[in-house]
């Protein structure tokens, strides 16, 4: 088995980040993080009571993986039959581009 260990000032920035998420009523963002570490971020902010939080992917296969690290991290399965009730909410991408000719 291996164990990671974190640097003190390593957890003093996670800390950092996870309280400027759980705080934040305006617009802001954490940037520089790689791999699964912002989905991380993201949901200790939701454990530690953050408000409402939105994640905007390119395109959906993302959003989709995004969504599903979010809840491994939250240690939560989606709620297809009460979906208001879901902690992590995947709100579909358009097919139609804004101001493009749509033909019905």
């Amino acid at each position: 088995m291996t164990t990671v260990s974190l640097s003190n000032q390593c957890v003093r920035d996670l800390d950092q980040a996870v309280g400027f998420l759980s705080r934040s009523v305006e617009t802001g963002g954490i940037y520089g993080l790689t791999g699964s570490a912002p989905e991380f971020v993201i949901a200790a902010a939701v454990g530690s009571g953050a408000a409402n939080l939105v994640v905007i992917q390119p395109d959906g296969d993302s959003a989709a993986r995004v969504a599903a690290n979010i809840r491994f991290y939250l240690g939560t399965e989606p709620l297809f039959d009460r979906p208001l009730e879901d902690r992590v909410l995947l709100y579909p991408s358009s097919e139609a581009l804004p101001y493009s000719i749509v033909c019905f």
